[in-house]
């Protein structure tokens, strides 16, 4: 069933196999008539960069392709900007940005460029691409209520988290434990371990105060070029959504989007700090009318609005009327620009390749690799020397 009648052939160009980004491949599938998807890293892996770009103008010619859904979640380089560029006399070309929040001055605005449209969980990025006349639409993110909802149940937990026991987390939660609070938590690094989403969804049935946190994980590459961003920068998580779509309360660690997401103090409240959280832990524990309402209200808006087959449809038509009214405007090709540190980084990706591909006697894969780089004015002086870098990196 396509939602507009310019649209009805799909391409889905994703990175890897994760679970997430295959579950907007395949909720968005529904809304086209014809899809297609290309997992564009392994078959850059395994077959080369030429390789994948004959694949994927294959794809397009043969199977009549009206627009491309990319979905970006971490800094991969194997398209190039001029590639996605090459296409847009083509077809329509949208980026579904993650994590944009660091990603963004870094990497992905240099891909976004060459869109038509941007879908993007990023509330206050939004205005960086709308001040490129980029057309953007907020996402933030959709869960189905098949795999998260309500329970009568017991709260036989205080306080549970979920997630990676990492960084500032860590601290937080100890700080809790000495203040004498019963927490439970759950994910990698805990003692428990990792848990399947039907039993996620229990948990956050059975606990009367369900943690979230908003600090951005620090990236070595990331860091190595705004140290600000990811030392002091909050993005909103999907938790609070997961966690509202079963009526249980959120307590989530500030960010500046999160009042966006729910309002604070009626469908979620926040700390920013360890001795602010002990003190909304108390008071929550002992007010449960208080904690109920909350979760109540947060239930509400997440069912009408952030429920999956309700919130794509929406982010999809919007994106759609986006695209059509930009249509008079849009140029089959830009003028791509890229920073310096833009070029390193992607230079360093396809050294790290080429000795990946040497390694495993990919001589072909290899070859093509080195190729394109000279193809693409790096000299091989250059290569070599990213080769070189890149094994002494990794030797430390």
């Amino acid at each position: 069933m396509s939602l507009y009648n310019n649209l009805k052939k799909c391409l889905y160009l994703y990175e890897f196999d994760l679970d997430y980004i295959l579950f907007h491949v395949n909720e968005t599938k529904k809304y086209f008539d014809e899809t297609f998807q290309i997992n564009y890293a392994d078959y850059f892996k395994k077959q080369g960069p030429i390789a994948l770009e004959k694949k994927i103008m294959e794809n397009i010619s043969t199977n009549n392709i009206d627009i491309i859904f990319v979905f970006i979640f971490d800094n991969n380089f194997e398209i190039s900007p001029d590639f996605y560029n090459s296409l847009r006399d083509k077809c329509r070309i949208v980026f579904w940005l993650f994590d944009d929040e660091f990603l963004q001055q870094t990497f992905t605005r240099y891909y976004a460029q060459t869109a038509d449209a941007v879908i993007m969980t990023d509330y206050l990025g939004r205005s960086y691409y709308e001040k490129l006349d980029i057309p953007t639409v907020l996402y933030f993110s959709s869960y189905p209520k098949k795999d998260y909802f309500h329970i009568e149940t017991e709260k036989k937990f205080d306080v549970t988290f979920i997630g990676d026991v990492r960084d500032e987390r860590k601290s937080y939660i100890d700080f809790l434990k000495n203040k004498g609070v019963k927490v439970n938590i759950f994910g990698r690094g805990s003692e428990r371990g990792p848990v399947s989403m039907e039993e996620m969804n229990l948990i956050f049935n059975k606990s009367k105060i369900n943690l979230n946190f908003t600090a951005i994980q620090i990236i070595p590459w990331i860091k190595e070029f705004d140290p600000l961003t990811v030392k002091r920068a909050k993005q909103n998580k999907g938790r609070p959504i997961e966690i509202a779509l079963t009526k249980s309360f959120c307590l989530s660690e500030y960010a500046p989007a999160l009042p966006y997401l729910f309002k604070s103090g009626d469908e979620i409240d926040s700390f920013r700090d360890k001795e602010e959280l002990f003190e909304k832990v108390n008071f929550y524990l002992k007010n449960d009318p208080a904690r109920e309402r909350i979760a109540a209200n947060a239930y509400k808006r997440a069912l009408s609005e952030y429920e999956s087959d309700i919130y794509i449809k929406k982010v999809l038509r919007e994106t759609f009327e986006k695209i059509e009214n930009n249509k008079k405007h849009r140029k089959n090709t830009i003028e791509i620009y890229e920073s310096n540190f833009f070029k390193k980084r992607r230079l360093l990706f396809f050294a790290r390749n080429i000795r990946r591909s040497l390694k495993k006697l990919k001589i072909r894969v290899a070859l093509q690799l080195f190729f394109y780089l000279f193809k693409n004015n790096y000299s091989i002086f250059k290569i070599t020397s990213a080769c070189i870098i890149d094994v002494l990196k990794l030797k430390k």
